[in-house]
């Protein structure tokens, strides 16, 4: 595989990864304003889908940076944003 397509090819699993982490941070918050890593962690864990906390953590950081999240400082726990509803901008 040349380098190109294997650079693609490890985009598209880290986009896939973030995109499973953000659809179990909707469906563990459901209604709930704030979440923790630990939850969303477990919430992988029993969909089949196991992942760190330290692996999660830094799916946040991505989660983060395309908007769709933001850490409540005052709480030290995790919220979805207003324009948290879909995954096109990860």
């Amino acid at each position: 595989m040349s380098r190109i397509n294997e650079n693609k090819a490890k985009e598209h699993q880290s986009k896939e990864r973030a995109q499973k982490v953000f659809s179990a941070i909707k469906k563990a918050t459901d209604n709930h304003t704030h979440f923790r890593v630990g939850t969303i962690s477990q919430t992988l864990r029993d969909g089949g889908f196991p992942l760190g906390s330290w692996e999660v953590r830094g799916e946040f950081t991505v989660l983060k940076d395309a908007g769709l999240i933001a850490l409540d400082a005052a709480s030290a726990q995790w919220q979805l944003t207003e324009s948290g509803t879909s995954t096109d901008k990860i």
